[in-house]
């Protein structure tokens, strides 16, 4: 195992090599000048010039590329263009905010998920299986801003109306913030695994081990979270685990609508529109190294779950 794990963080070491190329090259390709950001509309082109020496943008590419990764691998990921902040303590808070949020919605999407794909696979074809697959295919379908905005005005305009109780609609502080986004943001991921886990427990009940369990005359809560379900996880797995992924990666939305301080704002509003670079090459390559650690746990998750997997 331990040989292993070695192995797939050597292996993690080209992939976040390229991960930092392609960020690198992409920030750059995008339109618009840092130093015309900094210095404002009116600067003079003398001004200009001076800006992009003193932040080394009039270096060649390559050159501003391995000094990027020189300083990276010191654990330095920059300083912000404009405010001169370092860019590890900014991006490190945001990102804590966004895992916070990424694991509330996790904890959402699995307990909806799992609960009605069992439901389902139990009484496939019933009116359970119908309600619970159409409202996988509502979860799949809704716009996340859209399904924000309509929880925002039920239980942050509406309930304390007519109750005088309700939930808080943006920011973050307490536990009661992040419910509304955790929701929002864990549905789509809680549809995709009350489907799949619907799928494999439906191939699982119809095996013979299953059916001789029920004729031994094991409890039926025993065959179906000790034979059924524990044999079922091994995809399931790796769907929550490719889930995790997305979500950490793709709450920008989520974080707009509810004006969650998290990495995704942080990439749009302090990066991508002010053409601050190391901001952005900062947090991807953080969520980028993230999304490589939940791989590799997910995978050391199947021997747990299946000890007749073995790495060699």
């Amino acid at each position: 195992m331990l040989s292993y794990i070695i192995r797939r963080l050597l292996l993690a070491i080209p992939t976040l090599l390229g991960v930092t190329f392609l960020i690198f090259a992409v920030v750059r390709l995008q339109p618009g000048d840092p130093a015309l950001e900094i210095a404002g509309q009116g600067a003079t082109e003398e001004i200009l010039r001076a800006i992009r020496q003193e932040l080394g943008l009039d270096r060649p590419f390559m050159v501003q590329y391995l000094d990027f990764l020189e300083k990276l691998l010191r654990g330095d990921l920059g300083k912000s263009l404009k405010t001169k902040e370092p860019v590890a303590s900014k991006v490190w808070g945001r990102f804590l905010n966004t895992l916070e949020l990424t694991v509330a919605a996790m904890v959402v999407a699995v307990i909806i998920g799992f609960t009605a794909g069992i439901i389902s696979a139990l009484r496939p074809y019933s009116i359970w299986d119908n309600i619970s697959m159409i409202g996988a295919l509502f979860g799949v379908s809704m716009p996340v801003f859209w399904q924000g905005i309509m929880l925002m005005l039920i239980f942050s305009l509406w309930l304390p109306q007519w109750l005088g109780w309700g939930l808080p609609a943006t920011g973050r502080g307490t536990i009661w913030h992040v419910i509304l986004p955790a929701i929002t943001l864990g549905t789509t991921s809680a549809a995709i695994i009350a489907r799949m886990v619907r799928s494999t427990m439906l191939e699982v009940l119809r095996q013979e081990y299953i059916l001789t369990a029920q004729a031994k005359g094991a409890p039926q809560i025993s065959v179906i979270f000790k034979h059924a379900l524990r044999n079922a996880l091994i995809p399931v797995v790796t769907v929550v685990g490719l889930a995790f992924g997305g979500l950490l990666s793709g709450a920008v939305l989520t974080e707009t609508v509810f004006a969650w301080p998290g990495i995704g704002r942080l990439i749009v509003e302090e990066g991508i529109l002010t053409r601050d670079y190391p901001i952005v090459q900062g947090a991807i390559l953080i969520v980028a190294l993230a999304f490589v650690v939940v791989n590799l746990l997910v995978d050391l998750l199947y021997a747990y779950i299946d000890p007749r997997i073995r790495y060699d």
